[in-house]
């Protein structure tokens, strides 16, 4: 599927453009500000879409900064995240490295539990799509 933006996407609903992918998509931010992604054509109820999400949080510049969109009972996991990758590159030190690594493994692990504990499962999840009832 090919990323798109509004405009674009527009003017395949109007015949302005040829589709010339099966199927494009955007982001839409909304006016209620809640951000949505937007199909063209829409796909069928019942049709499956399988998406690759990578989260780009917002850069922490000050000290004071906190990660957004993160849960904070796992802040201090950013820790041993930070002090792996500095060990292994900066450091050259394969011990502390591997170490920290272990106890990044360990508060991932704790991360996933969280997770599946919230969303109720381990299952793939469901997002409902404008237009098509789920």
């Amino acid at each position: 599927m090919e990323p798109s933006d509004p405009d674009t996407v527009r003017e395949y609903e109007t015949g302005a453009l040829r589709l010339g992918a099966d199927r494009v998509y955007y982001e839409d931010p909304g006016e209620d500000g809640i951000r949505k992604l937007v199909f063209y054509p829409a796909p069928v109820e019942g049709q499956a879409v399988n998406l690759l999400y990578v989260f780009a949080p917002e850069p922490m510049t000050e000290d004071s900064d906190e990660p957004s969109e993160f849960p904070r009972p796992f802040h201090e996991a950013l820790i041993p995240a930070a002090a792996a990758q500095y060990y292994e590159t900066v450091e050259d030190n394969p011990e502390l490295a591997q170490r920290n690594s272990e106890q990044l493994d360990l508060w991932v692990g704790k991360l996933v539990r969280y997770d599946n504990q919230r969303r109720g499962g381990s299952d793939p999840f469901m997002v409902p799509i404008q237009g098509i009832s789920a």
